[in-house]
């Protein structure tokens, strides 16, 4: 099947696949990766990430605003930036790690 007819979880477990350790490629994980994806997009729409609201609690992410843009450029190739480490465990998504 080409890669445009790709659901979003499909795109999820290839990047999984490829990445090799970080991540989980389970659908709890990708329900995760689904908020996490949000707020970067978010932050690339113009939030700033150094104090970022969500769930009630203002977060800074731990990550600048050109290596968020790295990151969003790489996840929208199906490649995982290990840059999303940080700000996957500052927002507490616990499923995407399988570790």
């Amino acid at each position: 099947m080409k890669q445009e007819r790709w659901s979003g979880f499909d795109k999820f477990v290839v990047m999984a696949d490829k990445h090799n350790g970080y991540i989980k490629s389970d659908y709890p994980a990708y329900l995760d990766f689904t908020v996490l994806k949000s707020v970067m997009e978010n932050c690339g729409k113009g939030h700033d990430p150094t104090n970022y609201y969500h769930d009630g609690d203002t977060i800074n992410l731990g990550i600048t605003k050109n290596n968020m843009t790295k990151a969003i450029d790489k996840m929208f190739r199906n490649v995982w930036d290990n840059s999303l480490i940080i700000v996957a465990r500052r927002l507490g998504l616990r499923n995407l790690r399988a570790r």
